[in-house]
């Protein structure tokens, strides 16, 4: 996924797609296409790693936010 080539401006994602955002390969591409529309980015559904976070906010200068959300099963 390439971030830049999208006008999205709130990310919400599960820590198992940031994770591969913060690897080696995909870093490159971050510093050489960084977001240019993003504002916002949200973690859910499970706790995300701090190095994680900190890495992503190295990268994009971005801070990913906690989302919590409830579901009703019927």
């Amino acid at each position: 996924m390439y971030l830049h080539e999208y006008p999205i401006t709130t990310f919400c994602a599960p820590p198992t797609a940031y994770r591969p955002l913060v690897l080696s390969d995909s870093v490159e591409v971050l510093k050489s296409h960084p977001p240019r529309s993003l504002e916002h980015c949200v973690g859910a559904g499970e706790p995300l790693n701090p190095e994680v976070i900190r890495q992503w906010k190295q990268l994009t200068g971005l801070e990913i936010r906690d989302g919590y959300g409830q579901v009703d099963s019927l």
